[in-house]
């Protein structure tokens, strides 16, 4: 897979030996990393793109300058038009979008796997209900989990019943929410 780790790290004047210091690699390897000779794992890019302050998606070379390409559209029955490559970026929905990456299977999703999560606004919480969702209580935890039930009582504030998405494993009764944002999209990457 080819990549813009190289050019990352020379416009910031690392040598593959700094680089390789910083993530726990010898300079050997991140150049066969680099020149795609060594398979870049998602936790190698990851580790790589922190330590070059970029996001994982920008070291990834598709060679065009937007990301992937869109080459067709699929139809009726499976039917594939293609055409001319066009760049192709995905495109998050609006500012109230949260991206998580999972680095351990919860429920139904699996590690790697990427969530994003749209906040809801206080007058459409209860949309929220039955649903798998990204919440952040009142004191700044988050959690990924299933909105069960909305607190009736007004003294509670529209407190929200959730509960782990492993089976039930646990279960948090009237809990005010700073948030909730509901997962709308999963992306997985398979090899």
């Amino acid at each position: 897979m080819r990549n813009k780790i190289r050019h990352f790290r020379q416009q910031r004047g690392l040598t593959l030996a700094a680089l390789g210091a910083a993530i726990g690699l010898t300079p050997q390897s991140v150049s066969r990393i680099e020149t795609g000779k060594m398979r870049l794992s998602t936790g190698w890019m990851e580790r790589i793109a922190a330590a070059l302050n970029v996001s994982p998606a920008d070291l990834l070379d598709s060679g065009a300058s937007g990301g992937a390409m869109l080459t067709g559209e699929i139809g009726a029955d499976g039917a594939c038009s293609v055409f001319d490559p066009q760049p192709f970026r995905l495109a998050l929905p609006g500012p109230n979008a949260q991206l998580v990456r999972l680095t351990q299977s919860c429920g139904p999703y699996r590690s790697g796997e990427y969530l994003v999560c749209v906040r809801l606004p206080e007058s459409r919480r209860d949309s929220a209900l039955g649903q798998d969702c990204l919440v952040e209580l009142a004191d700044g935890a988050r959690h990924l989990c299933r909105a069960v039930t909305r607190a009736a009582n007004p003294r509670k504030g529209g407190a929200f019943t959730l509960c782990g998405l492993d089976s039930a494993s646990w279960v948090l009764r009237d809990q005010p929410l700073a948030w909730i944002a509901p997962v709308r999209m999963r992306l997985q990457f398979t090899p």
